[in-house]
């Protein structure tokens, strides 16, 4: 079987015909999923993120997986001081 397969690829015509009818079936099924995204959206609201806990100890600076912060931001690395106003 194995074999068989491989033989038939050892053609330059048959690479270059499953080639033409591989590259046409990926670009229809991107044509197509874009024309389903277009005309039916997603309408569910997304989940709200889940937010995580980090308790530090003598100071130090950590964070938990995705770290959010809105407004200006102040770090300053010397004194480990982070400064959120």
């Amino acid at each position: 079987m194995r074999r068989r397969l491989f033989g038939f690829f050892e053609s330059a015509k048959n690479r270059q015909i499953v080639g033409f009818f591989g590259g046409g079936a990926a670009v229809m099924l991107a044509g197509i999923w874009t024309v389903l995204i277009y005309f039916f959206p997603h309408t569910g609201n997304p989940p709200e993120p889940r937010g995580v806990t980090v308790v530090t100890q003598s100071g130090a600076l950590s964070s938990g997986r995705d770290t959010i912060i809105n407004g200006p931001v102040t770090l300053d690395l010397m004194s480990g001081e982070l400064v959120c106003t």
